[in-house]
C-alpha cells in the first residue's frame, strides 16, 4: 500500500463534502502501488470532454461500452484506473464514473446505498450503473426481500459510506479466497473511516486467528470488547470477551 494513502484516507472520511470520485480514486490508491493518478485523473478529463451532452450521461457511458460484466474481477473491477481502461467494473465503481460525469456536466449525482446493487440519483432519474439504465423504485424494491423493504433502502449515500462499501467488497471477495492478509489491510482501511468500530476490532481478531496470530487475535478482541462495552455493542462486547476467554494464556508460537 503506498505511503501516505491511509493518512490520505482519513482525511477524506473526514470530509463529507468530498466527490464520489474522490473517494473512489482514494480506494484505488489503497488497493494499487501501482496506481498512477496523474494518469486516471487525464483519461477522466477526456471522457469529459468527449461527452455528448446531447445525450444522457448514463446513455453516452453506455454508448462508450461502459458496463458490468459477470462475473466480475473485484480487485480490478474497484479500481478506477482499470475500470477506465476495460469499460467493465463493480456497479459502485461504475457509479463514481457516473456520477463524475454528471456533475461535471452541471447535472446533480448522488450515490444511492441500495442493498446487494449500488444506485446513482442523477436529477430525478433512478440509474443502475451496471447496465446504464434507469429503473423504477418500484421495480427495485421488487428484488429486495420483504423485511429489506421496511426500511428506506434509497438512502443517500456519504462519502464514508461509499469508502467503506467499496472495502467491503475488497474485503469479502480476499475471505473467500482465504486471502486473510489482504483482508487485513482493507479492515485497516475501513478503521481509519470509522476508527471506534467495535465490529471491524472484532473481525479483525478473527482473521487474525485465521492467519495463527494469537496475539493479533487478542490484541483486537480486547479492543471490540472496550469499545463496545456500555454501547449498542454489548452484545458484540461480551463475544469478544468470550473469545478472550478461549484464547486464555496462549501465545503464538515461536519458530
Amino acid at each position: 500500500m503506498r505511503e501516505g494513502a491511509l493518512a490520505d484516507l482519513s482525511a477524506l472520511a473526514a470530509n463529507e463534502g468530498a466527490t464520489f470520485m474522490a473517494a473512489a480514486l482514494a480506494v484505488t490508491d489503497c488497493i494499487s502501488e501501482a496506481f498512477d493518478r496523474d494518469a486516471t485523473e487525464r483519461e477522466l478529463e477526456a471522457l469529459v470532454r468527449r461527452y455528448d451532452d446531447r445525450l444522457t450521461p448514463w446513455a453516452f457511458l453506455r454508448q462508450e461500452r461502459f458496463g458490468g460484466r459477470s462475473p466480475a474481477d473485484v480487485v480490478h473491477g474497484s479500481r478506477i484506473d482499470k475500470v477506465l481502461e476495460t469499460r467493465s467494473g463493480l456497479p459502485i465503481a461504475l457509479a463514481a464514473l457516473l456520477a463524475h460525469l454528471a456533475e461535471r456536466s452541471g447535472q446533480s449525482a448522488q450515490g444511492i446505498n441500495f442493498p446487494g446493487h449500488f444506485l446513482v440519483r442523477v436529477g430525478q432519474a433512478l440509474v443502475d450503473p451496471f447496465q446504464m439504465v434507469t429503473r423504477s423504485e418500484a421495480d427495485c424494491l421488487a428484488s429486495l426481500p420483504e423485511d429489506a423493504r421496511a426500511r428506506n433502502p434509497f438512502v443517500l449515500a456519504r462519502t464514508s459510506d461509499i469508502l467503506l462499501r467499496m472495502f467491503n467488497n475488497l474485503k469479502y471477495h480476499f475471505v473467500a479466497r482465504a486471502e486473510f492478509h489482504r483482508a487485513l489491510e482493507m479492515l485497516d482501511c475501513q478503521q481509519r473511516i470509522l476508527p471506534e468500530s467495535s465490529t471491524l476490532y472484532f473481525e479483525q481478531g478473527e482473521y487474525w486467528l485465521r492467519l495463527g496470530s494469537v496475539e493479533g487475535a487478542r490484541g483486537a478482541f480486547k479492543q471490540a470488547a472496550a469499545l463496545g462495552s456500555g454501547r449498542e455493542d454489548d452484545a458484540l462486547a461480551a463475544m469478544a470477551q468470550r473469545r478472550l476467554a478461549e484464547l486464555g494464556d496462549r501465545q503464538d508460537t515461536r519458530h
